[in-house]
């Protein structure tokens, strides 16, 4: 495994190694950070588990997620676009529509709520290497303790490493 920068050294050693190990996998597409707003809504905690259900379906059907996190108010991904059949990917949009559809289905029906789970202004970005994947996956990691929601975020019950 190549050398990880020291600032790298608060994601466990785990995460970086399955991290390494996708990223280098040439049979996905690229790799994307993806911040989805939920519109107007902060989930309660059994909602939460709805999303992480759904978006843990989702993987390795239409998009490898590296590492998530499912918070009240976002959810947070580290992900690339699936392969269908070895060669042939699936484009990330559609991938990132599968994803949206599977985890609002459930979750407007539980919230009892008319019409969309997510906002329409959301965060999307190809990572362009393999250092900034792992500042988006460090990010992602912190995201529960920058919100206050637990001390350790390896025991955060919605942080996906699926």
């Amino acid at each position: 495994m190549a050398a990880v920068p020291n600032y790298y050294r608060e994601l466990p050693r785990e995460i970086v190694t399955r991290l390494h190990d996708q990223f280098s996998r040439e049979d996905w597409g690229c790799t994307y950070v993806v911040t989805l707003n939920y519109d107007g809504v902060v989930l309660p905690t059994p909602v939460m588990y709805e999303v992480d259900e759904a978006a843990v379906l989702q993987h390795n059907r239409t998009m490898l997620i590296l590492i998530g996190c499912v918070l009240p108010d976002k959810l947070h991904l580290l992900l690339r676009a699936g392969s269908l059949t070895p060669g042939r990917f699936k484009r990330f949009e559609e991938a990132l529509r599968d994803l949206k559809d599977a985890t609002s289905a459930s979750t407007v029906r539980l919230l009892k709520r008319p019409g969309h789970l997510y906002a329409d202004r959301n965060f999307i970005r190809p990572v362009e290497s393999e250092e900034e994947m792992y500042q988006f996956a460090l990010q992602i990691y912190k995201s529960p303790l920058a919100d206050d929601l637990c001390t350790n975020p390896m025991r955060y019950p919605h942080l996906l490493l699926p």
